[in-house]
């Protein structure tokens, strides 16, 4: 009797694990189809049903991490200066940086960082949304030094002073110059 009993708990244990993993593909599957209908919503500019559907996605697997920007800029879209002080239009905006963090530091694109990077600056130095640069420039420093491929030295302001020597001096085209800090002085 003792047999007939463990092996029903085994098999019970075998079964609810096997249940357990088939309901992880299935929010997997979900998530990417929400994902999916998100991208078609946000190309046609619905960004209030984009946004839902970007939530239901991340919900359901927040391992999608592409869908943050796409998240960010259709709140950041719905956001109408015209309203601000209202909560739920404020709200928009939280969740856009918000959102935009998350793409800046998780998204798997390197192009999708860096737009993240870019429109959360943009957000932050727009005096029609956050107007608050000194927030901007760690983040900038950021995307400098993620250009330079230096992700070791990030939050190392010392560290963008040449590359941003650089950027000037590229910018002027005067590879000769580029280690030369006084080259840069007159421009």
């Amino acid at each position: 009797m003792r047999k007939f009993g463990t092996a029903a708990a085994w098999t019970l244990v075998v079964g609810v694990s096997v249940a357990a993993a088939g309901c992880g593909q299935v929010d997997g599957l979900k998530a990417k189809m929400a994902f999916k209908d998100a991208n078609g919503l946000y190309q046609q500019q619905d960004y209030r049903a984009a946004k839902g559907k970007y939530e239901e996605a991340l919900a359901l697997d927040p391992n999608l991490t592409d869908a943050y920007f796409f998240l960010a800029n259709s709140s950041d879209n719905l956001y109408k200066f015209s309203k601000k002080g209202d909560p739920a239009n404020d709200a928009l905006l939280t969740q856009a940086v918000d959102m935009y963090k998350q793409a800046g530091e998780r998204a798997t694109q390197p192009n999708i960082r860096k737009l993240a990077l870019e429109y959360l600056v943009a957000a932050y130095n727009n005096p029609d949304k956050i107007n608050d640069p000194a927030a901007a420039e760690p983040l900038l420093l950021k995307m400098i030094l993620s250009a330079y491929n230096n992700p070791d030295k990030i939050n190392d302001p010392a560290a963008a002073e040449p590359l941003l020597l650089k950027m000037i001096l590229s910018a002027y085209n005067n590879p000769d110059k580029i280690n030369d800090p006084a080259a840069a002085e007159p421009l």
